[in-house]
């Protein structure tokens, strides 16, 4: 089979396609393109998820890279993604293989590569190891157990991320607003982290599913309103100020209001920019992915901040944070960081900073966002998933890229952007943008509008837009 990375890695089937000779393949093939760019002194972290197999895959692949003469730092628990990011760039490491499918079903696996700078590896990166990949059969896999006994260290990853979480929140302010809130380990790697940064704090908390599950309690690990009915309903009952969870590997947020609604991740993200463009200076620009509200764009003109939109996949953003001069870069899927810590998404820091914003605003999340709303309008967005084979798929995004339609629901189209994918702009700044998946028969679907109506129609003209397919 061919070894493919997507947006954030190469993931798989477990026993049919993510394989250990895979995962010693891509290993061995990693340790030759770091010693092809003369990074291999530096060393790499290798770390791990609570899904099946996981922390042997992990040992495997620390193995590949250990007989190659390659320092390998294992982590001696589960990690989460974020909080192997900072690792990369506290040990100043060659970057990272992180064995992990984030929240795919807990039939998959995944292999991330992370780069020296704790970002995901950018396309160009993965390409040549792609091509290693395809060089390579398994009798050129290097074992050598005497040398991995010699140069694999096992480390924890944990406290030096907790610092940094203590650099970049003000811990002061949140000290001071003692809440009480509900979290949803979602049986994942989240517990150590939020839970304990809270527990400092004084807060009341209350922790469920922080069992290691493999199975993950019989759901997705994706933090969607249909997975946290528990947690929904816990905030509700028993009346909690937050209801607070992440993704399997930690990298993406989730957020339930006083009242136990869910709050869709590009509402959260225009609160929280909204809030840092109040309380951090000195950044002038945001970043935000092509199918990411355009709220942002909103606060970002309001206070002078420039927006530089991206291609879907947070390495995008996470090249642009490491400049300096980035405030917040975010996606709609549910993936955002900071200027001045990690360039990879991170769940732990987002639900961190929801909190924080609370504490400053002394308002509940759904009057913050209420405020924000009175301020630039409502923007309605979803992005909805149509099943379709590749070739009909590719067919249609030739056919609209070609011959784009001129109007979309009576407006006039007055802008195409094919960034990724096809996003055409409406005269009233009411958008629609079609993506093929890269690894599923799936064609992305997302659109915003100012009003319900407009929202409802742009939905219904793209599922009709794909039916009429032939």
């Amino acid at each position: 089979m061919r070894i493919k990375f997507g947006t954030s890695g190469w993931r798989g089937v477990i026993s049919e396609d993510f394989t250990f000779d895979n995962v010693r393949l891509l290993s061995q093939a990693v340790a030759n393109y770091l010693k092809r760019i003369k990074k291999a002194k530096r060393g790499i972290i290798v770390a791990y998820d609570t899904r099946f197999l996981s922390k042997d895959f992990a040992s495997e692949a620390a193995k590949v890279l250990s007989s190659n003469d390659i320092d390998v730092y294992l982590s001696k628990d589960p990690t989460p993604t974020p909080v192997v990011a900072y690792n990369i760039i506290d040990k100043k490491t060659a970057g990272a293989i992180i064995i992990s499918a984030s929240h795919n079903p807990p039939e998959y696996n995944g292999f991330k590569f992370s780069s020296e700078n704790g970002g995901p590896s950018l396309k160009e990166v993965t390409d040549k190891v792609e091509k290693e990949v395809k060089d390579l059969n398994l009798r050129d896999i290097k074992l050598d157990e005497r040398k991995a006994k010699k140069r694999i260290e096992l480390f924890n990853p944990a406290p030096p991320y907790l610092k940094q979480l203590e650099k970049v929140l003000d811990l002061k302010l949140m000290k001071r607003a003692r809440m009480k809130i509900a979290i949803d380990c979602m049986n994942g790697i989240i517990s150590g982290y939020l839970d304990k940064i809270l527990a400092k704090l004084k807060y009341e908390i209350d922790v469920i599913n922080c069992e290691e599950d493999p199975f993950f309690n019989g759901r997705n690990p994706d933090p969607l309103p249909e997975n946290l009915k528990e947690l929904i309903k816990k905030v509700k009952k028993e009346e909690f100020d937050l209801g607070l969870t992440v993704d399997g590997d930690s990298d993406r947020f989730g957020i339930i209001d006083n009242r136990g609604s869910f709050i869709i991740p590009n509402q959260i993200i225009g609160l929280v920019f909204y809030y840092l463009v109040k309380t951090r200076k000195g950044h002038s620009r945001v970043a935000r992915s092509i199918s990411t509200t355009h709220l942002v764009d909103e606060i970002a003109k309001d206070h002078g901040i420039e927006v530089e939109e991206t291609p879907i996949g947070f390495k995008h953003i996470g090249k642009l944070l490491i400049t300096g001069d980035y405030i917040f870069g975010a996606e709609e899927s549910g993936g955002l960081s900071i200027g001045g810590h990690v360039p990879e998404k991170d769940g732990i820091l987002a639900d961190l900073l929801v909190v924080e914003a609370i504490s400053y605003f002394k308002k509940s999340v759904k009057e913050i966002l209420n405020s924000i709303y009175k301020k630039y309008g409502r923007f309605y967005n979803k992005r909805i998933n149509i099943e379709i084979d590749k070739p009909k798929g590719i067919k249609f995004m030739e056919r609209i890229s070609k011959n784009p339609p001129e109007r979309i629901i009576g407006l006039k189209v007055v802008e195409i952007n094919q960034l990724d994918g096809c996003k055409f702009i409406l005269e009233n700044g009411d958008w629609l943008m079609f993506r093929m998946s890269g690894t599923e028969p799936m064609m992305r679907c997302y659109f915003e509008s100012r009003s319900k109506k407009g929202f409802s129609n742009l939905m219904n003209e793209a599922r009709r837009m794909i039916n009429s397919i032939s």
